[in-house]
């Protein structure tokens, strides 16, 4: 079946809107596109954008981003180790046979995830 539209924007809505703003920053090193301090960031990941909003509401559950992952295709596994061994960030790594797998999760338990090309 083909695909009548296209996503442009992933809207994450965050109870700790700062740790996430600068994990996703800092950690990722995505580039910012749009930024409204203290309220909302938008980020560029190629042909679409990540927006990270605050969660006035609070309503979220704690097991919320428990159910989402973003996977990002890269060149070179070891570059995206090198980055996380210097920042001291926890990983994992699964073996899918001809390839690798490697897991991070952002402050609020959202998975991400890097696959060699």
């Amino acid at each position: 079946m083909p695909l009548f539209w296209e996503p442009r924007i992933i809207t994450l809505k965050v109870k700790n809107y700062e740790e996430v703003r600068s994990f996703y920053k800092a950690v990722l090193s995505l580039k910012v596109i749009e930024d409204e301090p203290g309220v909302s960031v938008t980020f560029d990941l190629g042909n679409i954008l990540l927006m990270i909003a605050r969660d006035d509401l609070g309503d979220l559950s704690d097991d919320f981003g428990r159910t989402f992952e973003i996977t990002f295709t890269v060149k070179n596994l070891n570059e995206i180790l090198e980055v996380l061994h210097k920042l001291s960030v926890d990983y994992n790594v699964e073996d899918l046979g001809t390839r690798h797998k490697l897991n991070i999760i952002d402050p609020e338990g959202r998975v991400i995830s890097f696959i060699g090309k």
